[in-house]
């Protein structure tokens, strides 16, 4: 008999949160397609931003996991972009750590979850 698959916690804790205002959106993905084009995640959650730091806890099954994270600083449900599609709005990604000029490709973000695990996100805004 198959045993039940088994699910843990991620705690995803965002910091640089550089205004108090607007909404975080965070998407966990588990297939690189998707992460890529930033559809159909495997969860998801739209935080109040209240302080320059929040985190979330997720309840997910064993996998390999991405996480994207914006700052929905005007709460118009989209991550808002200049020309060049550089994002205007606070952008983080899990396992990315300085800022890039592309965004991570699926295996430079993933991660596995086998236990309760907690993740470090950092912000990154492109304010001109």
């Amino acid at each position: 008999m198959m045993g039940l698959s088994q699910s843990y916690e991620l705690t995803v804790n965002i910091i640089g949160i550089n205004e108090i205002k607007g909404s975080l959106r965070i998407a966990i993905f588990s297939n690189p397609e998707n992460f890529k084009d930033k559809v159909n995640p495997a969860d998801s959650a739209i935080i109040e931003v209240t302080s320059n730091t929040t985190s979330h806890t997720f309840k997910l099954n064993q996998d390999i996991y991405a996480i994207a994270v914006y700052h929905d600083e005007n709460n118009d449900k989209q991550l808002n972009k200049r020309s060049l599609g550089i994002p205007t709005e606070g952008i983080g990604f899990s396992n990315l750590t300085s800022k890039r000029k592309r965004p991570p490709i699926f295996e430079e973000s993933s991660f596995s979850l086998a236990t309760d695990t907690t993740v470090q996100i950092p912000l990154f805004y492109n304010k001109e």
